[in-house]
């Protein structure tokens, strides 16, 4: 999948937040920071979240839409009209709905409602936040369920997820390319380079480093022959178990 898709003329990103709840987690700064990269190269972006959250108050382009999932057959009932409501009321215009951090009610509803109502030139990404692995049904009802769609939108339909782990499962899974997005949980802030230049530099990884987080990463950045990677020093857990050629940390 090409993601500059999302630069063609008068596209609309929808960000889908059926669960959000308030400002714990990543949920609302990562899609606040979509919103405002999406003005910055001209693209418009709403987001639909649930009536009862608690989050700052919020503009015109954060809708109240959801309301709280029980978990139960009505619930999905209810999840699926919603979710076809939000398609009825953006039916003008290119449209790209981003869904993620969703449940698996949420992810069927989702589904059926695209089926019913997605138009030609929709694009849909599908941010897929745990292996279906972990899933009862090994995550056969929502592989069988992503492949009905895809065959309605073909290459417009793409899975991401956030981890190389998780997209390495999905491919086996998906038959298909699965893009990796990492999602920031920190806003991004300038620093001056002359307070690098007298700055050390100290990550602290508190828990287990593990490969789905970033571990051949931060590995890579400590073997750097690079006069700054001196400042570098990581902070572990002593649990820690951490193989590095020479201490850095």
């Amino acid at each position: 999948m090409n993601l500059d898709i999302v630069l063609e003329s008068k596209r609309t990103i929808y960000s889908l937040i059926p669960n959000l709840q308030g400002l714990t987690g990543h949920d609302y700064f990562y899609h606040q920071a979509l919103g405002k990269a999406s003005t910055l190269i001209g693209l418009h972006h709403t987001a639909f979240i649930p009536h009862l959250c608690s989050i700052p108050a919020s503009t015109e382009e954060w809708c109240g839409i959801f309301h709280k999932s029980k978990g139960n057959i009505k619930s999905l009932f209810s999840r699926w009209l919603e979710f076809c409501s939000i398609f009825k009321k953006t039916r003008k215009g290119n449209r790209l709905f981003f869904l993620e951090s969703f449940t698996t009610i949420d992810y069927i509803a989702f589904i059926f409602a695209a089926l019913f109502f997605s138009q030609k030139k929709d694009k849909i990404w599908l941010l897929f936040r745990y292996s279906l692995d972990l899933l009862q049904t090994k995550g056969f009802i929502h592989v069988f369920l992503f492949k009905l769609l895809r065959l309605k939108l073909k290459s417009d339909l793409a899975p991401l997820t956030d981890s190389e782990l998780i997209a390495s499962s999905l491919q086996k899974k998906l038959k298909q390319k699965i893009n990796v997005m990492p999602i920031p949980h920190t806003e991004a802030r300038e620093i001056s380079s002359e307070a690098i230049k007298h700055a050390r530099i100290v990550c602290w990884w508190p828990g287990q480093p593990r490969k789905a987080k970033g571990l051949k990463e931060i590995q890579e950045l400590l073997l750097l022959n690079d006069k700054n990677s001196s400042k570098v020093e990581l902070v572990l857990s002593k649990k820690s178990i951490m193989v590095i050629p020479f201490s850095k940390y």
